[in-house]
């Protein structure tokens, strides 16, 4: 939610409670939040506003000029949670390993460093916006099933910016949701290029600009790529065996 400039707010009950006490801890949470909306509504909606507006105009200001993280690392906040109430476990030995098992007790764990921060450790520069080739329908397709607004060419357009070389594509062994979670290394470089009707064109200055970028960056955490969107392109151009262009153009001037 975030990604769509939206206050997210997310629910969940201990996973190790009974039943009816996951039901009564989610009926009362959920009760205050819809109780806090009906407060304050329209202050977040402005909140909303506000940061829609200004990931827009982030990138009428900025593009080219700043980098935005596309995979990030966990970090402590300075501050620790004074009291973190949470159940308490018990150690017992398993084929000469410790393993744990939580008790019916309730402790409250002092100084706990909080992980809430996120800090960048791989960055790439905001774009205006991207162009794709018209084989990439179904990419495109999958974007405005998201909300993206995406412009089918109606003429030419040259466009000068960067590709990405992929040198290699990386499939994890193990299934994630049903997925082999792919990650590509790599490097941009830089490309002027001509694009043509039936060609498509996102311009990064609308709402959903930070999802666009999430999304179409190859190196993204949790990306298209990642999600095995361009397996089978890449694989078709022989990544396996040589650098392969990413078939994503990011631009920085149009005309």
């Amino acid at each position: 939610m975030g990604l769509r400039n939206k206050v997210g707010i997310l629910s969940e009950a201990f996973a190790h409670d009974r039943l009816y006490e996951r039901m009564n801890g989610t009926y009362g949470f959920v009760a205050e939040i819809l109780e806090f909306t009906h407060k304050n509504g329209r202050k977040m909606a402005a909140i909303n506003a506000k940061a829609e507006k200004d990931a827009i105009d982030n990138v009428v200001n900025n593009a080219g000029k700043v980098q935005k993280g596309v995979r990030f690392k966990m970090v402590a906040l300075d501050k620790k949670i004074e009291s973190y109430r949470t159940y308490d476990y018990i150690p017992y030995m398993k084929d000469g390993k410790k393993s744990y098992i939580r008790s019916g007790r309730i402790i409250d764990v002092p100084n706990v460093t909080n992980l809430s921060k996120f800090d960048a450790t791989v960055s790439t520069t905001l774009p205006k916006g991207y162009f794709l080739p018209k084989s990439m329908k179904s990419i495109v397709e999958h974007l405005r099933k998201q909300g993206v607004k995406v412009t089918e060419l109606k003429g030419r357009k040259r466009a000068t910016g960067e590709v990405f070389m992929v040198e290699k594509l990386t499939t994890a062994k193990r299934k994630f949701e049903g997925h082999n979670m792919a990650t590509v290394e790599g490097k941009y470089v830089a490309k002027t290029q001509t694009f043509r009707k039936g060609d498509y064109w996102i311009d990064m200055a609308q709402p959903l600009t930070n999802l666009a970028f999430y999304m179409l960056e190859p190196q993204s955490d949790d990306g298209l790529v990642s999600w095995n969107f361009f397996d089978n392109y890449l694989k078709s151009q022989g990544v396996d065996t040589k650098t392969v262009e990413y078939p994503v153009f990011k631009y920085y001037s149009v005309r």
